[in-house]
Formats: C-alpha cells, structure tokens, sequence
C-alpha cells in the first residue's frame, strides 16, 4: 500500500499579550523563517481604548506595516512617542529596545512586522551595500525609525501572505518568498529616498501638523469627502498652501492621498472576507462598480474578485497560521 507523505506544519510561536477579556481580544503570532528572518503578525479587536506593554522579541531591525486602526507607542530608546495610522509603515533599528507599551483606541488593530538582526540583513543584502546607503545607520548602533506609506505593491504582497494558498512545506516556502520580496520593496522604496519619503525640512512644524489634521478630516467620512477649498478651510490653511505642503509630506495631491486609502480599505474589507465586492465600494465611496474594479487592477495589479476569491476571515487565517 502507498503511504501517503506527511509535511509537519511547523506551527509558528504564539506570543500572547496579557489584556483583560472586557478589554478586547487577540494574539500574536510569529513565524521564524530559515532566511534567519521573523514574521509577525499582530490581530486585535479591543472593546475600548486600551494600554499594554511588552517585552522586547531580541530583533533589533525590522519593517512594519499598520494596516488596519492605529496606535501610539513608547519604546525605550526613544524619548517621544510614535504614532502609526492606517496604511503607514516603517524602518527601524531598536539597538537598546528593552521594552515597549502601545496605546490604542477601541476596534481592530491589524499589524505585520517583518523583524531581523543587523547580521541576517547584510547576509540578505551581500556586500553591494552601497545601493543601499542608508542601511550605513545600522553601524552607528544608534536607534532610528523611518516612517513613509505602504505602496500598492506592499499592499498587494501582504493580502498574499494573509491568504497563503499552501500548507505544509510548500506553504512555508510560499510565505518566505513573499517575506522577503516585502522587505525587497521596502529596502527599494528607501533607497529612492526622494520619490517615496516625506520632504519636511522647508516647511514648519505648524504646517506639517496641519497636514496631519487634514488627513484626519480628509478620510473620516469616505463616503462624503470635503473637496479641496473645504478641506483648506478645515485646517486654517490656504487651497495652494494645502496643495503644496500636502505634497511636501507625503508626496502626492489630498486627492491621490484619498485614493488610495480608499483602495486601501477596500482592500482590507476583502482580504479579511468582510465585505463583497459590492459593500467594499459602496463603504469607501464608489459608486461606480466597474470604475471601482478599474482603478483597483490599476493600483494592485488585482481584480478586487480576485482577492474575494482568495480570502479568509481573520479568524480563520489566525488559525492556518497558528495551528
């Protein structure tokens, strides 16, 4: 008789952060990939605004992306805090991190770290290091964050890693080829510093900040945005100042700006089986049904069908991932 080959699934280490179940609930799960890098993946839903602290996982470099919610963190290598808001990633180098808390608000909190030593990364990025001046950082051994946007193509290799097709060996082979083709895109979209990151050293902090607040007005409602003059008017500052300063911070117009983070939450609808198609563009503010699925191949390279058709609920993803 033929025996049936068996593949171990290798479940990934459950890191479990101790919050009270009145106040929400969740856990963290991490793979350790033979690439000598980490995949973390953080799934919460809180029934209010909540606090927690937890130790350091022993990386000192790593790549994050927020994509659902956001937070306010404090780490012990720094003395401000750091904020992260949807579709918003980062670079970093946590030399002395010991420990760290994070403050959230009430509903989903949805967040994937790609986490690494400094050794692990010069042994994925050889000995051309100079195409990548800015990892020169990392030999200071002092601590840095970067912080800029998560590009369509992140977005669209983060869905395939929630949805991995495979298990067993070939899953694992699977969510390590997509591990490292996320850090490619981050390492390139750095290395082109001036096309992807924030140009803020002209403008003041008054300016920067109130850019920040016409991202907060600018995406509360999607369904009914302000237009252009409204949105100026909101902020105390002027439809040109608006349009040049928006552009300084984060390198496009409010209106690509507003795009995308529809797309965005389109996508995170689903890939986490929240929505159809249908509900997905009627609750970000198309209307339009083909126009939808026009500008979201444009941007993902992906009919929004074909993410639907790959999708899981969070909670059954949790699950392949952990168990």
């Amino acid at each position: 008789m033929k025996k049936n080959r068996h593949y171990p699934s290798h479940p990934p280490m459950a890191q479990r952060t101790d919050i009270p179940p009145s106040v929400g609930q969740g856990e963290v799960k991490v793979e350790k990939l033979s690439s000598g890098l980490q995949l973390m993946v953080v799934n919460f839903m809180f029934k209010q605004s909540a606090q927690f602290r937890r130790d350091s996982s022993g990386f000192t470099v790593g790549i994050g992306f927020c994509l659902k919610n956001g937070y306010i963190s404090r780490h012990s290598c720094f003395d401000n805090p750091i904020s992260a808001k949807t579709n918003a990633s980062g670079f970093f180098h946590y030399p002395e991190l010991t420990d760290w808390t994070m403050k959230v608000d009430r509903g989903p909190l949805h967040n994937v770290f790609v986490l690494m030593n400094k050794n692990t990364l010069h042994k994925l990025v050889g000995d051309d290091e100079s195409y990548f001046p800015f990892l020169e950082k990392l030999e200071t051994n002092r601590p840095f964050l970067t912080t800029d946007f998560t590009t369509p193509e992140m977005n669209l290799v983060l869905s395939q890693i929630a949805s991995c097709p495979y298990i067993g060996s070939a899953g694992r082979l699977y969510t390590e080829s997509k591990v490292v083709e996320l850090l490619v895109l981050k390492l390139e979209q750095l290395r082109l510093g001036n096309h992807s990151l924030p140009k803020t050293n002209s403008l003041r902090p008054v300016d920067i900040e109130c850019v920040r607040h016409a991202v907060d007005v600018l995406v509360k409602d999607l369904e009914n945005p302000p237009n252009l003059a409204a949105l100026a008017r909101s902020v105390g500052l002027s439809r040109s100042k608006l349009h040049r300063c928006f552009g300084e911070v984060y390198g496009i117009s409010p209106f690509d700006y507003l795009r995308n983070f529809r797309l965005q939450t389109a996508m995170n609808l689903l890939r986490e089986g929240e929505a159809n198609v249908t509900e997905a563009a009627f609750s970000v503010g198309y209307t339009n049904l083909s126009h939808f699925a026009k500008t979201f191949k444009s941007t993902f390279g992906i009919l929004p069908s074909d993410i639907l058709s790959h999708s899981i609920p969070v909670s059954d993803h949790l699950k392949r991932f952990g168990s």
